[in-house]
């Protein structure tokens, strides 16, 4: 089984992940480059729950906590505290999370909260990519992806 998060080849290109929705009247927003709304943990009280009843992980970039909502979606939250840098640095890393977890094949009805560690400040996007793809592993929450490579 293989599991994939992240699109490597445009990480390395140092591209934006929306360069390529540039119009004459500036950048284009489609509602199917962002997290969806219900996808997200928003309110105080849901951080909360996940933070008292969960399962965690962690490695040197990012720290996970999981727990089953009984929802039939996986609603995501972020944590980025300004020990990490001043508000760009911490937004840049924002970002990059949701559009991680924005592409990732997860299983349906988890609460996840990602942490990041101070090394998230300096890391790549494809660095990132693998650390949120280790946490996601070993926490048992990717679907698997198949390889395509089933020519016969």
């Amino acid at each position: 089984m293989k599991y994939y998060i992240g699109d490597a080849s445009r990480a390395a290109s140092g591209l934006p992940s929306d360069s390529h929705l540039q119009t004459a009247d500036g950048p284009r927003r489609s509602s199917s480059f962002s997290l969806p709304p219900e996808r997200r943990l928003r309110k105080a009280s849901d951080f909360q729950a996940v933070r008292n009843s969960s399962k965690s992980l962690a490695n040197p970039l990012l720290a996970l906590r999981y727990r089953p909502n009984g929802l039939n979606l996986t609603r995501l939250g972020f944590s980025v505290g300004k020990r990490l840098g001043n508000a760009v640095v911490r937004n840049k890393v924002k970002r990059r999370l949701r559009e991680l977890t924005r592409q990732a094949p997860l299983k349906a009805g988890w609460d996840l909260i990602f942490t990041a560690r101070s090394l998230a400040a300096q890391a790549s996007y494809l660095q990132l990519a693998q650390s949120a793809s280790d946490l996601l592993s070993r926490a048992g929450l990717l679907l698997p992806v198949e390889s395509g490579d089933d020519r016969s």
